[in-house]
């Protein structure tokens, strides 16, 4: 049930610079004053009648200060802000492991992330809800009774050297979502029972 895409290279900030293998993507030290939290998004939207969409990010560097976003976000999303801090966006942050959504205050969710850990974003569109994982564990639902809008999966970093792996199903994932896809089409059937009764 995963999904399999790539960076959008031309949605990339110029500092966020997704790697050859599109899979990768990385923050650069610039010079001049650099753009507050450089996101990419993926290329292609979820459709919002998947079911359940899910991705990990594996984090290689956190960089200076660890100030990585990981979320979603429509394609109208500004990408010089972490997702969650802009209207239509979804984030978790690692270095206070709260929760953003369309608003720079954040409410606590979870715990920190940092360099090694793997972080998953999940959405489930039939009942409108995004979790999250960390190291293959759930952290349970963190956002409900999202719009069903075209969201993209999208990354933030905000120092320099940080570098972040992606997976969009590619290769094995940390957390077994296979069995919350088991789970939301059991969900369906007994919704699709219950109304021909």
């Amino acid at each position: 049930m995963a999904g399999f895409l790539f960076w959008r290279p031309t949605a990339a900030m110029n500092r966020a610079r997704p790697r050859p293998d599109q899979r990768r993507t990385s923050t650069t030290p610039q010079r001049q004053a650099m753009p507050p939290s450089p996101a990419v998004r993926s290329d292609a939207a979820i459709p919002p009648s998947l079911g359940l969409f899910y991705y990990e990010v594996t984090v290689l560097s956190k960089g200076r200060d660890g100030f990585i976003g990981i979320g979603l976000s429509t394609m109208s999303v500004s990408l010089i802000r972490l997702p969650g801090w802009e209207r239509d966006s979804f984030g978790y942050h690692g270095d206070d492991g709260n929760k953003f959504s369309s608003s720079g205050i954040g409410v606590p969710y979870g715990p920190t992330f940092t360099s090694g850990d793997i972080i998953g974003c999940g959405y489930d569109t039939i009942h409108g809800r995004i979790f999250y994982t960390k190291n293959g564990h759930s952290l349970g639902v963190a956002f409900s009774d999202v719009r069903p809008l075209a969201y993209h999966p999208t990354v933030g970093m905000r120092t320099p050297g940080d570098t972040l792996l992606v997976t969009f199903g590619q290769r094995p994932f940390a957390y077994d979502i296979d069995r919350d896809a088991d789970e939301l089409r059991m969900d369906i059937e007994l919704v699709r029972g219950a109304s021909h009764t």
